[in-house]
């Protein structure tokens, strides 16, 4: 079982209820606090198989872009090889989507920040690995893509905004949150 710098096991921060917070916070962001949030690729398609992270491209026409974002926490394919192999994970369940972006959040230097309580440190520092999430300017880490509210994801995190809420159909306007026209699977 991997250990963070603090020796703690990884695993037992999944019962940290500050963690389980942030998951969810981050979860909203991306748009995929729903029942298949953890079976989600880029532009609200889905898979079935979490036996392994499936890795398709998906491309973006209102950005030219492909983008291979996948599951609860929109994992690029490097980005999970790496902290899948880091963590040593074998499959893509939905605790290895958690483990992995807890790893995440410990390797951007907000886990203590978390498990403090200090939300908005927490989310600034992590805005470059999650582009949903604002830096402390309320702007997004990245030009292209709109980050959340500060105000709304505290609500998120404090428990005042539950998943029927949150559901993206019903959240503020962003390209983020909403099926991307023209969006298809590549798949190479």
């Amino acid at each position: 079982m991997a250990l963070l710098k603090n020796k703690t096991p990884i695993k037992e921060l999944l019962k940290n209820q500050n963690v389980q917070r942030m998951l969810k916070t981050i979860r909203y962001a991306e748009g995929t606090d729903n029942e298949r949030g953890y079976n989600t690729r880029v532009g609200y398609q889905y898979f079935n198989d979490l036996s392994k992270k499936p890795g398709k491209s998906v491309y973006i026409k209102s950005i030219g872009q492909s983008s291979s974002a996948e599951g609860a926490y929109q994992f690029l394919n490097g980005t999970w090889d790496n902290v899948s192999k880091s963590l040593g994970l074998k499959d893509f369940s939905k605790e290895s989507q958690d483990l992995a972006a807890i790893e995440l959040i410990r390797m951007r230097g907000a886990l203590d920040e978390i498990l403090n309580n200090n939300f908005e440190t927490a989310v600034n520092k992590l805005s470059p690995e999650w582009a949903s999430l604002p830096k402390s300017d309320g702007k997004g880490y990245y030009g292209g893509q709109k980050a959340r509210s500060m105000s709304k994801l505290r609500k998120v995190y404090d428990g005042k905004i539950t998943p029927e809420i949150t559901n993206y159909k019903e959240t503020e306007k962003s390209s983020t949150f909403v099926p991307i026209p023209g969006a298809s699977v590549n798949e190479s």
